[in-house]
């Protein structure tokens, strides 16, 4: 089996080339007329066929949102190679009461985790709601976050609010670059500063998590 170039993420080989699933999932991002055709051409069974190609050449990182061809497509693929898939979910949930059950947070999540996630981002298409560009920060975003990292879904992620960072420095390694993130760049930079003075290396993420989103949609 072939092996595609590889990077690390939060701790985590993955191949430097990911397997999008818009055309899989029926995303277009062009017009109706091709989402129809694409959901109306795809079944699981050609899905299966285009990331078992994957799989055989290296690329074995696909990036989704949880949707049942999908799911599908991906533990077939898997069983007919032999290998496991790096898998980022992308999903969208509910952000305001009397939305679908089945939409809530915490569902939505158990289900990236019962899927075998790695990784887990909320979708653009909730992000985007939760910005408020009046104060510079995400809503909430440290709630999701915490959800998500309680399920193992951020690997690598350290989650260290600014004033018990001193305290805690013994959580952090010191022989590989720390990113100091926050919202919207101030308090990482903050820490960036405390970490230096004691010895890590480490970088802000200017801008924050939002600006971030900002120049790097997330796409399915």
């Amino acid at each position: 089996m072939a092996e595609f170039q590889r990077t690390m993420v939060g701790g985590v080989s993955v191949s430097r080339m990911i397997i999008g699933t818009n055309w899989f999932l029926g995303y277009s991002h062009t017009s109706a007329a091709k989402d129809r055709f694409i959901t109306s051409y795809q079944t699981v069974k050609n899905i299966a066929d285009i990331i078992t190609v994957f799989l055989d050449n290296g690329v074995d990182t696909i990036m989704g949102m949880t949707q049942p061809i999908l799911n599908e497509a991906i533990q077939i693929a898997q069983e007919r190679t032999g290998r496991k898939l790096i898998t980022i979910y992308t999903p969208g949930f509910n952000i305001l009461p009397g939305g679908p059950a089945e939409s809530e947070p915490e569902r939505v999540f158990d289900l990236c985790q019962k899927l075998g996630a790695t990784f887990c981002f909320p979708h653009t298409s909730t992000t985007d709601q939760l910005v408020d560009r009046m104060h510079g920060v995400i809503r909430d975003m440290d709630k999701y976050s915490r959800m998500i990292r309680e399920r193992g879904m951020i690997p690598g992620a350290v989650a260290i609010p600014l004033g018990q960072l001193r305290k805690r420095l013994g959580e952090l390694p010191r022989d590989r670059m720390i990113v100091a993130y926050c919202a919207v760049g101030v308090r990482g930079y903050l820490a960036e500063r405390i970490l230096r003075a004691n010895g890590f290396t480490v970088s802000n993420l200017s801008g924050g998590i939002t600006m971030w989103k900002a120049f790097h949609p997330v796409r399915v």
